[in-house]
């Protein structure tokens, strides 16, 4: 079987920007000009196209599966404290933590709950609105 992935592509109004949050968050980053920006490693990767309408940036996210993700939480959490949401249990039956990049795109991780390891992570209670909470960008 062929295996397939998908990419996230965010949009970016300073592409200088986005790259340098990404290389702070751990990532590995290529640029192209101040057009386009890819962030690899960490087990994943998110790319970033230039936009000259920053206000989109906002309304914008990308959802990060996988069996892994709540490992990544706390090297994301050290490296951005301001960004990283803590762990939430959703009623949707997922649990997932939220990073805003500086341009507010919104980066979600998770995982079913029913898949959660048996190490005990550190749980929140659900939230409403993750768009107006104290992690959100500043």
């Amino acid at each position: 079987m062929t295996k397939i992935e998908t990419i996230p592509v965010l949009l970016s109004p300073d592409i200088g920007a986005t790259s340098a949050f990404g290389t702070s968050l751990g990532f590995e980053v290529e640029r192209f000009a101040d057009t386009y920006a890819i962030l690899y490693g960490l087990g994943f990767e998110v790319h970033y196209a230039h936009t000259s309408r920053p206000d989109v940036c906002s309304e914008t996210s990308c959802y990060i599966r996988g069996s892994d993700v709540l490992n990544l939480h706390p090297k994301l959490r050290k490296r951005a404290p301001d960004s990283v949401s803590p762990i939430y249990h959703r009623d949707w039956g997922m649990t997932e933590f939220y990073l805003r990049d500086p341009h507010g795109n919104l980066w979600k991780f998770g995982l079913r709950t029913d898949d959660l390891p048996p190490k005990l992570y550190p749980l929140q209670g659900d939230l409403r609105c993750i768009w107006k909470n104290a992690w959100r960008r500043r």
